[in-house]
């Protein structure tokens, strides 16, 4: 497969994204019944097929160079049909409520986010050794898990309704874990693209060999209160909370104003970022670790940004997530928080990909 035939491939399947990705979350803002909607398995199906076929032919069997901006495209479809599949599918569960073994919901939840991590160290031993096939070993493994326990656990989670703590957390975990799988998926291409060219692998392999650290920790989510009680201007609080309502404010500079019920603090503000555009919506389970602050006798806690560029420099993950945002941004607006996949229904809801494309 030439340039011209990849390109040509390539058009087909994101005129395809294009019309079928939308109009089937389009379709979940009318209550037609539950189940996961057999048009969104044809465009999981379709697209990593797709990919799989395209990242096998001109990369790997053949060892041919594509242009990077192929293959940027390509990333993009990859990351589009993880993050499509999961969302549609914890859409689905919303619709249809059920009974499921909570035991089982969280085990599912901790086999994929346990796959998620030897897929992310195998990118950097790959990026090390300059082994391109072990790349698309790491995305067939993310499209692998994706239509495993990361799919079971969207469904069954987002069916268990309104919950207690615990489900708000595992809601966090399982949309992290969704678009972190995305990202990972675009970037094993982009990496592919990086070890076809001698002065670039020297780069990249210098680059995983400095990056110690494989990611940031994520456990220090299972501190967060649910309500802010006997803290004092200025101190530091990691939340779990539910989005009640969101408002962008425009008062010159502009700030995201999201309204929750917290104990102590009812409202929390993003300045200079309009969230909504990212893909926040009212009644999403977020997390976020934030200052309590005053304004006019108004107690709120300010959320911050996540420096990410800063962070690539020691940290692998980070360093994937800065590379890989011109097809996929896992933190849009470096808006330090992290929300539950949002309802498509409600206003905003389907900037969640939007937002990250």
């Amino acid at each position: 497969m030439d340039e011209f035939q990849l390109q040509s491939e390539l058009r087909g399947l994101r005129q395809f994204a294009n019309d079928r990705v939308f109009e089937l979350m389009a379709a979940y803002d009318r209550e037609a019944g539950g189940d996961v909607s057999p048009l969104a398995l044809e465009v999981f199906g379709r697209l990593s097929d797709g990919v799989e076929k395209l990242t096998e032919l001109p990369v790997v069997a053949e060892n041919t160079v594509l242009s990077e901006s192929a293959i940027k495209k390509l990333a993009r479809l990859a990351a589009v049909a993880v993050h499509a599949h999961i969302a549609t599918r914890y859409q689905a569960g919303r619709m249809m409520p059920q009974a499921e073994d909570s035991a089982y919901i969280l085990r599912a939840i901790g086999r994929a986010e346990a796959q998620y991590a030897e897929l992310l160290l195998d990118t950097r031993t790959a990026a090390k050794s300059g082994r391109i096939e072990r790349l698309a070993d790491v995305l067939a493994g993310c499209l692998n898990t994706t239509s495993g326990d990361l799919a079971y656990a969207a469904v069954a989670l987002a069916g268990q309704g309104d919950g207690p703590k615990s489900t708000g957390l595992a809601a966090v975990r399982v949309a992290h874990l969704c678009r972190r799988i995305a990202m990972l998926s675009a970037a094993s291409l982009m990496l592919m693209f990086r070890l076809t060219n001698a002065a670039k692998t020297t780069g990249l392999r210098k680059v995983a060999e400095n990056r110690t650290q494989l990611a940031r920790p994520w456990a220090e989510m299972l501190a967060a209160v649910p309500q802010v009680v006997g803290t004092t201007i200025g101190d530091r609080v990691r939340l779990q909370t539910r989005c009640v309502d969101i408002a962008w404010v425009d008062d010159g500079d502009g700030f995201t104003r999201i309204t929750v019920d917290a104990g102590q603090v009812s409202e929390l503000r993003l300045p200079r970022r309009n969230a909504q555009r990212a893909g926040l919506a009212k009644g999403s389970w977020l997390y976020l670790a934030g200052t309590l602050a005053e304004d006019a006798g108004t107690e709120f806690l300010q959320v911050g940004f996540l420096p990410i560029s800063a962070n690539a420099t020691d940290i692998w993950e980070d360093y994937l997530i800065s590379e890989t945002r011109p097809a996929y941004d896992l933190v849009p607006r470096s808006i330090d928080m992290l929300w539950e996949l949002p309802d498509l229904r409600e206003i905003g809801g389907r900037n969640e990909l939007h937002g990250r494309l």
